[in-house]
This record gives structure tokens, C-alpha cells and sequence, in this order.
């Protein structure tokens, strides 16, 4: 049975303008990896990774990292050192990806700019498309948090079967989310990036594929995306999800996903000590016992997450382990013990 890894990214480009603001356009991006033989391709991903850090002189200390890990400890100096790990590193894993999915959005000849949300509620609104005004949410703002399961969507359009793995994804509830129903073949991995090799090798795949089309004006015409394909040899499938899917994929009613039935158990729930301290999340992340969790639960076909006691008490089952960061974290375990959650401590 085919495995598809899937992950997404917003792109946003600036491109300056004489004496006036730069224009910002954007659009959104997602990436499947496609295997018919997951162990194979595991064992090709870890030899990819390998060599990729010892050709820069790193030491590779767990078995899964997205691209934005990769940058931050390879050091690259420029993009154009980056652009050469990356491709290295896809063509090293190539030879065991049977096809790349490449999705994308780029929405274009819509009235006045507007698209409407929310059309089956009280809460019907029009918002931009793209906005200047960061503090102005768009349409693809909007979306673009949910891309993973839209990228789904698409591919069961096309009577595709395999079993999905989905980064971690959020959003408003769409006619899309509710047609996939309650699927048994999609998984939901939080920090999937960071804990599976297939998602994790769809993010790099996508980062290489953002830095060239970054500066390219025209990179979501057809033509350009034909020639990003080219990246994949004859192993790209492209599906544009455009104008003709706003009607799918545009939140109909302002009521949040509830993906938790997705969700690949066990989680290694990461409990902060400070939760207001997002710069412990890096502190996190660079220790030894981070790197401890990611190679348990790789091993153990699951994923990780920070640990939001109102959501995820309710989420919680057998197998899964807390790893607390300080006594808040010990005194939360000791809380659901007490409470007899099926939880254990991470050791």
C-alpha cells in the first residue's frame, strides 16, 4: 500500500516598487512524498540526512529534522549554500520516492479582490484576498494553516487510496475538511516535520522548492511550475486547487477543525515550564532529551506536542508519555496520575 507524507508552506514574495511601498503577493504550497515501501524509504531518509551533515561537518543527533532545523545548525551563509545541501539531499533520497505530489494555489480573477467566508452562518463576511496590512487577516492567511487537509482533499479527487500523514493542521471548518469524513487511512502528526520521515521530507523538499520560486514573478504560472516539477524527474504530479475549488475549500461556517481522531498516538506531550516563554520552545528543542523524545516516538510511529492541559487532557490514551521541562510539568503529571490518565513519564 502507498504512504504519502504531506506538508505546506505560505509563500510570500515582496517585489519593491519605485518611491512607493513594496507589493507582497502570496500563495500556498504543499508537497506529498510518495512511497509504496515506508521502511525502505526510512532507511534511505537516514542515510540522505547522514551524509547531508557530514558533508557539513555536523554530527547528526536524532533521527528526524525539518528544514528550518537544518538551516539553524548546518549554518548555511547564503541561500545559494543552502539551495546546494538541499538538492544534494534530494537526490540522494529520490531514488526512493516513487512520485511527488506538488500542490499549489494561486487564486486570480476574482471580483473586487474578495473573497466571501463563512456563507453559511451569522458570521458572513468578505475579506482580501491578499492583504499589505499584516495586521489584516486574508484569505490566505485563513487557509493556510489548513493547506495539509486541502492538499488531501485534492488528492482523493483524484481516487487516490494511499495512506496519508499530514503535518499537524488547523483551521475553519470547510465543505473540503467535511467531505474527507472520517477517514481511517489520513493521520495527523503534531510537529510532523520533526517526528516523521516521510512529512519531514516533504518540508525539505518544500523549502527547496520555495527558495528558487522566491524571486520569480511568474512562478505560479504553469509554465514555472512545470519546470519546479523538473526537480522530480518524471516523478511530479502537480494539482492546481485555484479558483474552480473556492467553493471547497473557503470556510463556510467559523467553527474550528476538530482533527483529534486523526491523531497519530502515542504523543510525547512536552510540558513548558513558562507556557507565556515562547523562547523556551528553542531551549527545548536544541537539548539532549529533545533529541531523546524525537528518537523514541520516531521509533514508536508517533509524534510530539506542547501540552495544553484543557485540549489535551481529553486527548490523552494509553501509550502516551509527558516530558516535563520543570516542576510545572511535574506537577501537572502528578495531577493526571491522581486523576488516573493513562499517561507515563518520559524516562
Amino acid at each position: 500500500m502507498p504512504f504519502i507524507g504531506i506538508d505546506s508552506v505560505l509563500l510570500t514574495q515582496q517585489f519593491p516598487r519605485p518611491f512607493r511601498q513594496p507589493i507582497s503577493r502570496k500563495g500556498l504550497l504543499g508537497i506529498g512524498v510518495e512511497t509504496s515501501n515506508l521502511e525502505q524509504f526510512n532507511e534511505a531518509y537516514s542515510k540522505s540526512l547522514t551524509e547531508l551533515f557530514k558533508q557539513n561537518s555536523h554530527e547528526i543527533k536524532r533521527p528526524v529534522y525539518c528544514a528550518r532545523e537544518i538551516a539553524g545548525i548546518l549554518g548555511f551563509e547564503t541561500l545559494e549554500e543552502e539551495l546546494a545541501a538541499l538538492s544534494a539531499f534530494k537526490d540522494s533520497l529520490l531514488p526512493a520516492i516513487e512520485k511527488v505530489h506538488l500542490f499549489y494555489t494561486f487564486i486570480f480573477g476574482l471580483k473586487e479582490g474578495l473573497v466571501s467566508i463563512y456563507g453559511q452562518s451569522p458570521n458572513y463576511v468578505r475579506i482580501p484576498l491578499t492583504s499589505q496590512d499584516k495586521n489584516v487577516q486574508d484569505f490566505y492567511d485563513l487557509i493556510s494553516n489548513a493547506y495539509p487537509v486541502l492538499c488531501a482533499w485534492e488528492l482523493r479527487q483524484y481516487k487516490n487510496a494511499s495512506t496519508l500523514f499530514l503535518d499537524n493542521f488547523q483551521g475553519r471548518v470547510c465543505p473540503a475538511w467535511l467531505e474527507l469524513g472520517n477517514a481511517q487511512d489520513i493521520l495527523a502528526y503534531y510537529k510532523g516535520d520533526q517526528c516523521n520521515k516521510l512529512i519531514s521530507a516533504a518540508d525539505i523538499l518544500l523549502r527547496l522548492i520555495k527558495i528558487k520560486m522566491i524571486p520569480n514573478k511568474a512562478c505560479f504560472l504553469k509554465p514555472e511550475i512545470d519546470k519546479i516539477s523538473g526537480l522530480f524527474g518524471n516523478k511530479t504530479q502537480a494539482y492546481f486547487i485555484g479558483k474552480q475549488c473556492l467553493n471547497k475549500i473557503t470556510p463556510h461556517v467559523p467553527s474550528r477543525m476538530k482533527p483529534h481522531h486523526l491523531v497519530k498516538h502515542p504523543v510525547a506531550y512536552l510540558v513548558k515550564e513558562n507556557p507565556q516563554d515562547d523562547g523556551e520552545e528553542s531551549i527545548i528543542e536544541n537539548s539532549p532529551l529533545f533529541n531523546e523524545v524525537i528518537k523514541k516516538i520516531n521509533s514508536d510511529g508517533g509524534c510530539a506536542k506542547y501540552f495544553h492541559p484543557d485540549d489535551d487532557s481529553r486527548e490523552i490514551k494509553e501509550g502516551d508519555q509527558m516530558v516535563p521541562f520543570g516542576k510545572r510539568g511535574d506537577q501537572i503529571f502528578e495531577k493526571l496520575k491522581r486523576a488516573r490518565y493513562p499517561i507515563e513519564k518520559f524516562s
